[in-house]
């Protein structure tokens, strides 16, 4: 049962993760572009670019990964000292 419980949390907590890191880029990609109005509501230019910091972001979903598993893990060991 413990096991089974380990898994369910990594998943929905992993899926939730990952879901709302793709969202934040995809809702930045879409929603920058228009907030690019300068002190005169012109368009900016040069247009701002957009990028991600694509090893700040692994190495933060390493963290979290790693902070879930442990979490899970603690919590699991409590419910099985439980029974």
């Amino acid at each position: 049962m413990a096991a089974t419980f380990a898994i369910e949390q990594v998943v929905v907590l992993g899926l939730g993760a990952v879901i709302g890191t793709l969202g934040g880029i995809a809702l930045m990609w879409t929603m920058i572009p228009f907030l690019q109005l300068g002190e005169a509501a012109r368009v900016v230019e040069p247009p701002i670019r957009l990028t991600v910091p694509w090893t700040s972001l692994v190495g933060y979903i390493a963290l979290v990964a790693a902070l879930l598993i442990v979490s899970v893990v603690w919590s699991t060991r409590r419910v099985s000292a439980r029974r």
